[in-house]
């Protein structure tokens, strides 16, 4: 029952953040100025869920029975960080730039892209698994070696693994 109006929800917080983004001219230049991450960050990460977050916990709320700021937040969190993740990378995949790079790389790049994003996996899921120490700190060192040596389309999967293996 609450299926239509969460798609709904979802695609009109996508709709609001490209609508900003396009009268703030970062719709297609967000990835490359520290304004534009800015700007991106502000409206997809943090405005667009924001608003869609307040219908959608609402009915979340009704639906779960949990307190609508809760539910409001869980929103806001999950889909600003989501955005922040998973767009950088899909941006890149539709502009072509992963399959230019692909096709441009020599093999020693792409298996050197290989062993870096695998020790970024490593190093996150090592971080992620030890709970008596503060280690949140040494992904860092992996992500600077790749957005150094593999620029942005390394560092934009980079976050993404590193999201991915946070959130498991």
């Amino acid at each position: 029952a609450v299926a239509l109006p969460f798609a709904l929800i979802n695609v009109g917080e996508a709709v609001v953040a490209t609508l900003v983004l396009r009268r703030l001219r970062r719709a297609n230049s967000f990835l490359y100025s520290f304004e534009g991450i800015i700007a991106f960050a502000l409206v997809a990460g943090l405005m667009a869920p924001a608003i869609a977050g307040l219908p959608g916990a609402a009915i979340a709320s009704l639906v779960v029975g949990q307190p609508l700021g809760v539910e409001f937040r869980s929103w806001l969190v999950g889909h600003g960080l989501g955005t922040l993740t998973c767009t950088p990378v899909l941006v890149l995949l539709l502009r072509g730039d992963i399959a230019r790079w692909w096709h441009d790389a020599t093999p020693a790049q792409r298996i050197e892209a290989a062993i870096l994003l695998t020790t970024m996996a490593g190093f996150s899921g090592f971080v992620f698994n030890v709970s008596t120490v503060p280690l949140l700190f040494l992904p860092i060192l992996p992500l600077m070696v790749i957005t150094f040596r593999l620029e942005q389309v390394g560092s934009a999967l980079a976050v993404v693994i590193l999201g991915v293996v946070g959130a498991t």
